[in-house]
């Protein structure tokens, strides 16, 4: 009996595909590549965003306490206390106010700001784009 099961179905032949399978098909891989993508982006660009955040938290203190050390703050109190004095020197006291501003400090805490930034940008962005899909 299984001989003649096998040979009926060997005889029938298969139901045609319907028009534009093929392309349905591709198009359906397509998209679930781009997906891939964005989840692999999303998932780079979030940790980013948490190793930027991480990084703000140090440089911002480290700032904060080169400002206090270099006196800073006391410098540019004296133009608000005394601002006919500084502006009888204001070469000097401009001068005497950059050498006391950390700058390698600042730049790090704007790069990790800037950072923190462009990577939540990107991260949102992505997130759209995959809510779309």
């Amino acid at each position: 009996m299984r001989k003649d099961v096998e040979n009926l179905f060997s005889k029938l032949e298969p139901p045609p595909a319907p028009e534009g399978l093929a392309g349905k098909i591709m198009d359906r891989i397509g998209h679930e590549q781009r997906r891939t993508a964005l989840v692999r982006r999303i998932a780079v660009f979030s940790v980013g965003l948490a190793a930027s955040a991480a990084a703000f938290v140090p440089a911002f203190l480290s700032v904060r306490t080169s400002l206090a050390e270099s006196g800073f703050g006391q410098y540019l109190s004296l133009l608000f206390s005394d601002g006919g004095t500084v502006m009888s020197a204001w070469q000097d006291f401009g001068f005497a106010l950059m050498e006391s501003l950390p700058a390698a400090g600042i730049a790090a805490c704007l790069a990790a700001l800037l950072f923190f930034t462009a990577s939540f940008m990107l991260v949102t962005h992505d997130m759209r784009s995959l809510r779309r899909n």
